[in-house]
């Protein structure tokens, strides 16, 4: 019985330690159920994040190392521009002015979408007939291409070529991006889809930019050679293409103030009753009374020439006194003169010509009036002057000369009198047109080359340009004196870069205020512009006291 209990005792213990050790075995020895396991949850799935994707999808389409080449306007002293259209009205219109360009001997660039391609593949076909090249305008002509996926642009721009070379059986070298920044990566998506370059250009029109051949003339008289001229065809102008690349001097523009002008970006289409063909005809009428010469974008580059170098650029010093927006009142503490200057004496002016309009002609009037007391008086200084010579009318050669100044009675170019004159230093102070406005850069392309055509004619000759004098307080007139005091330090900035001599003699005849002083006026009660005797004497002290070393 004793062994019986500890066998059972031992059994017992074994079953315990089993059970402890959680051995599946112990459940089925002691014959017990298996509890049915709860079930595992199924875990949620993890959300997969949502990725927003980039502005700028990555390129599938591997882009050629180089960028395309700008065509753009070139500084030249020829004659001489390009003219391209850019759009499409419809294709009465667009006939019509074919027509026009055929008998006016005019070839263009047509910038053509391949929509327009696509739905009107003979109309492509007569501007070809017409003498004319075709051009790439993309699939839609749309602005701001700059923001587009490279993939969208390449693919614009041969599918354009596609639909053009099947109406012409020839495809575009040149394209133009309406609207839109030239960026390194648009351009190399251009060189990509095949094509030779992009054209840029520096002036545009569209169908309402003159009203009368007077305007069309003027403007003309006014343009920068070696231009890339657009006429925009049934849109509106954006603000950048209409005041032109730089600011105005005026507050009016260039070109007659009805042109609508679109907000930037916009690609309204522009419901006209015509296309321009009136004012083409004006301009090209105008172009050619002045010896233009019209060329495709890439041949200006046959004609590009430096007229002035620029030498340097400008100190910080120099910088801070020719902004115009630091000074409170148009009106400095001292003269802006740039180059070195010395006291003079009568002698120094030898040789000397003065050149200019109304201004001159006064001050030669004060000088022959004190010549016949002082024979030495000025040194043999001359003066050359038309009463309304502009620094357009003295580059265009005017056909008629009634604006040119005279030698001996024979009217002449400026370089060409200057020559006969014998002149060894010339004081240049020549006016812009003021019955319209004017850019800057219009302005300066004029004065670069009559300084050009100047010293091609008169090699050594040294030049000295001074700023435009104000006018008397409370005249409203165009410019006023603030735009000229802005226009004065614009120009001395310029002579600061290229190593000319400026001189400031506004200095010496304007008031606190920035205005002509009355009492240097001969006219204040009407144009209050013109020196008197006082002011002439006035003009010459300060020459005398800045003579260029």
């Amino acid at each position: 019985m004793r062994k019986h209990s500890v066998k059972v005792l031992a059994l017992i213990l074994c079953l315990y330690l089993l059970l402890l050790s959680g051995c599946a075995p112990v459940q089925n020895l002691l014959h017990l159920e298996t509890p049915t396991p709860s079930p595992t949850p199924t875990p949620e799935p993890t959300p997969t994040p949502t990725i927003r994707p980039s502005v700028t999808p990555v390129p599938t389409t591997a882009l050629t190392s180089d960028p395309a080449p700008v065509l753009t306007g070139v500084e030249t002293d020829q004659d001489v521009i390009s003219l391209v259209f850019e759009g499409f009205t419809d294709e009465a219109s667009m006939e019509e002015l074919l027509k026009t360009l055929q008998e006016l001997k005019v070839a263009a660039v047509f910038f053509i979408t391949g929509k327009v391609a696509d739905e009107c593949p003979e109309l492509v076909k007569k501007i070809r007939m017409a003498g004319c090249e075709v051009g790439n305008y993309g699939l839609t002509g749309a602005k701001k291409m700059e923001n587009n996926g490279v993939d969208e642009n390449i693919y614009a721009f041969r599918k354009t070529q596609e639909l053009i070379y099947r109406a012409i059986g020839q495809t575009p070298r040149y394209v133009r991006m309406n609207g839109s920044e030239y960026t390194e990566t648009l351009l190399r998506a251009v060189s990509t889809a095949g094509l030779e370059a992009a054209v840029m250009p520096t002036l545009y029109l569209n169908h309402k930019s003159f009203s009368s051949s007077d305007d069309a003339e003027a403007y003309a008289r006014n343009l920068i050679r070696g231009s890339i001229v657009s006429v925009k065809l049934g849109q509106e102008l954006d603000l950048s293409e209409f005041i032109g690349s730089g600011p105005a001097l005026d507050e009016k523009p260039a070109i007659d103030p009805s042109p609508s002008i679109g907000e930037v970006g916009d690609n309204r289409r522009v419901e006209v009753d015509t296309l321009p063909l009136d004012q083409m005809r004006w301009l090209i009428a105008a172009l050619k009374k002045l010896n233009y010469k019209i060329v495709m974008p890439d041949e200006l580059a046959r004609y590009a020439v430096t007229l002035l170098p620029e030498k340097r650029e400008l100190t910080e010093e120099e910088t801070t006194r020719f902004d115009a927006d630091l000074y409170p009142w148009p009106v400095t503490e001292e003269p802006v003169n740039v180059g070195r200057t010395r006291q003079g004496k009568n002698t120094d002016f030898n040789d000397v010509v003065f050149v200019g309009a109304s201004d001159v002609a006064s001050l030669e009037s004060y000088v022959e009036w004190k010549r016949e007391t002082d024979p030495e008086y000025l040194g043999n200084a001359r003066f050359l002057y038309a009463s309304r010579l502009t620094i357009e009318q003295a580059v265009n050669h005017d056909p008629e000369g009634t604006n040119l100044p005279a030698v001996d009675g024979e009217k002449m170019a400026v370089e060409d009198a200057l020559a006969k004159l014998g002149a060894k230093t010339a004081y240049l102070m020549l006016r812009f047109e003021s019955r319209q406005a004017y850019l800057d850069d219009q302005f300066f392309s004029n004065l670069k080359l009559l300084i050009y055509r100047i010293r091609q004619k008169n090699p050594g000759i040294r030049l000295v340009l001074q700023g435009s004098f104000p006018a008397v307080a409370g005249k409203n007139n165009t410019p006023s004196n603030t735009q000229l005091f802005r226009f004065n330090l614009k120009l001395a900035a310029l002579c600061a870069r290229t190593g000319l001599t400026y001189l400031d003699p506004a200095f010496a005849l304007r008031t606190e205020e920035g205005a002509l002083r009355d009492d240097y006026c001969l006219d204040r009660m009407s144009y209050g512009t013109h020196l008197n005797d006082a002011g002439c004497q006035a003009w010459i002290d300060f020459l005398m006291q800045n003579v260029p070393e």
